[in-house]
């Protein structure tokens, strides 16, 4: 019997299976965290060809740069523009929203951040920030960090960023440090 995956021992694995986690859950976490990813750039990688996800997030996911896990349950963060709206609406009994996770940290529900989305579309190329996770039961889910609203101008575009404020902050309670970086990025969490 093999007493390490990856840098992860049996003993990790048991604690991950002691807590909240399936026996299979906490195999697919392990799995993807250590071996999900191959590395083409410092910090940087790409989705293994066998790594155990669905053929169409492969597909999804097929060049794009992925940061490695930075949070439990994470098994990988993604900057790129994926219309991670569209996959979840998609393909709703393989991955969805980490509902709890946004409840849990006042995030904005997933309702509301696909509607910001959809606000920013017609002026920009958004893209959300995400952290993709394994939840205890093994279902694969996503946790929106951000949404980046590539192409906004803070000036010409400042009643859609208004919008967005006033959608987001309503279901954050305020908008009290939504914009961290710039006036078009969005911090969810």
């Amino acid at each position: 019997m093999i007493d390490t995956i990856g840098t992860l021992t049996r003993a990790d694995l048991q604690d991950l299976t002691d807590g909240d986690y399936t026996a299979e859950a906490a195999w697919l976490l392990t799995t993807l965290m250590h071996h999900g990813l191959v590395e083409v750039d410092d910090g940087q990688g790409r989705l293994q060809a066998d790594a155990p996800v669905p053929r169409w997030l492969h597909a999804a996911l097929d060049g794009v740069d992925l940061r490695g896990p930075e949070i439990p349950g994470e098994w990988a963060t993604c900057f790129a523009p994926v219309d991670w709206p569209a996959l979840v609406a998609a393909h709703p009994d393989d991955l969805r929203p980490a509902v709890e996770l946004m409840e849990l940290n006042s995030s904005p529900s997933w309702a509301a951040t696909c509607e910001a989305v959809n606000l920013l579309a017609p002026a920009c190329s958004p893209r959300l920030w995400v952290a993709l996770l394994v939840e205890p039961t093994g279902e694969l889910s996503l946790y929106a960090l951000g949404l980046i609203g590539d192409g906004l101008d803070a000036e010409s575009d400042s009643k859609i960023i208004a919008a967005v404020d006033a959608l987001l902050g309503s279901e954050r309670h305020g908008t009290e440090q939504l914009h961290v970086n710039s006036a078009t990025d969005w911090q969810l969490f």
